[in-house]
């Protein structure tokens, strides 16, 4: 596993993993996944809230998490499985805008008759 330089100033490498990781129900599923505000999140939110490389911890998930979640279940830089989910998909609605106006910009434009 490559650990990123960013990584030894997490707070979250001292935590237990079950703060990040609640226990399966009896049906294989974690308990609350797409509610941000359920209590088995609390520890965790406090943790990451608290972190120094936060913000590196996010850009790091954003990028291995672009199209499909690596660690669907877990929490990830301060975000629950459910509101990774909301940003992939704003992110991905902000590509398809970006890559619509630059095909747009890359149109010669179109010249009215008698025009030079």
């Amino acid at each position: 596993m490559v650990t990123r330089a960013w990584e030894r100033w997490a707070v979250c490498a001292t935590e237990d993993p079950a703060v990040f990781y609640p226990p399966l129900n009896g049906v294989g599923r974690r308990p609350v996944k797409s509610d941000p505000d359920a209590p088995v999140w609390a520890r965790a939110k406090q943790v990451c809230a608290g972190c120094p490389v936060l913000a590196s911890c996010l850009e790091a998930v954003e990028q291995v998490e672009a199209d499909e979640p690596t660690e669907p279940e877990g929490f990830r830089a301060g975000l629950t499985p459910g509101e990774r989910g909301v940003r992939r998909q704003e992110i991905r609605a902000q590509r398809r805008a970006e890559r619509a106006a630059a095909r747009e910009e890359s149109r010669e434009p179109v010249l009215a008759r008698g025009a030079r």
